[in-house]
Order: C-alpha cells, then sequence, then structure tokens
C-alpha cells in the first residue's frame, strides 16, 4: 500500500508538471493577444449621458 500510494503520488506529480507546462505556453501564446484587447476596451472611450441624467 505504502509504496503504491508512493507511485500514485509521483504520477500526480508527473501529470501536475505537464499541465503547468501546457498552461505556461498557452498564456505565452495568447498573452499579447490579451493585453490588445484589454487597452482596446480601455481606451476606446465613449463619452454618453448616463440613462438616469435628467439635466
Amino acid at each position: 500500500i505504502i509504496g503504491s500510494r508512493g507511485d500514485m503520488q509521483m504520477q500526480i506529480d508527473k501529470k501536475t508538471v505537464v499541465m503547468i507546462e501546457e498552461i505556461n505556453k498557452s498564456v505565452q501564446a495568447n498573452k499579447e493577444k490579451a493585453i490588445q484587447k484589454l487597452l482596446l476596451l480601455v481606451c476606446d472611450i465613449k463619452p454618453e449621458l448616463h440613462v438616469n441624467y435628467r439635466g
């Protein structure tokens, strides 16, 4: 039982490392696109009155 628990832990650790590497690759591949999209949203200012404004 102790040996199989250690083997299971090693398999979990290996899978975790692989998943973290895949996530890091995905972040690197999509980081620039995400930053550009955020900048477009933040910098696209459309001044308009609030619907509750009574002037």
